[in-house]
């Protein structure tokens, strides 16, 4: 096994947003030397920070990107998709996953109802490049061709709280 090091090498915070809930890294194929990070938060904000070579820059905010009878709720998880680094998937409290294009401004490109309870954890599909997984504290996984999000692919009661998604389902025979 290697040694590994953490260091800080760039730092930001923002005022009022509460803590950082999931943080997603990417560097897009297209542009290796453009690595942008995601940071959902405690007050339901979402956050894309360019990474350059003197800090990082906020490139995306969104407030109250998850909302519940108007209030704002925790945005839990954001991934950025592998393909551009324009596009990225949340979850929050609403029970809800949203699509964002940050070229589009401040509203998502899609939203999905489909969970019975706050969406806690995402991960795009290694291999499917339109595919990504969604878990919910309802207790369950389902996985969607963004493409049409009219119904999952698959749906799967897991019996307990989903909270992170490993790329568990790889294996999964999503192609008949």
């Amino acid at each position: 096994a290697g040694n590994y090091r953490l260091s800080e090498s760039h730092s930001t915070s923002k005022p009022g947003e509460g803590l950082f809930l999931s943080v997603s890294a990417s560097t897009c194929s297209e542009n290796e030397t453009n690595r942008v990070i995601g940071v959902s938060t405690q007050q339901g904000s979402v956050i894309v920070y360019n990474e350059g070579e003197d800090g990082l820059h906020e490139h995306f905010f969104v407030s109250e990107a998850h909302k519940l009878a108007g209030e704002a709720v925790p945005a839990w998880i954001v991934a950025i998709y592998p393909q551009s680094t324009n596009v990225l998937l949340t979850g929050g409290d609403d029970c809800k996953f949203r699509l964002w294009d940050t070229r589009s401004g401040e509203s998502p490109t899609a939203t999905k109802s489909f969970h019975d309870a706050g969406v806690t954890t995402a991960q795009w599909h290694p291999v499917y490049e339109h595919v990504c997984a969604v878990g919910s504290y309802d207790e369950s996984v389902s996985v969607w061709d963004i493409r049409s999000l009219r119904s999952p692919l698959l749906h799967h009661s897991t019996g307990m709280l989903v909270m992170l998604l490993c790329r568990v389902y790889v294996g999964l025979q999503l192609m008949s």
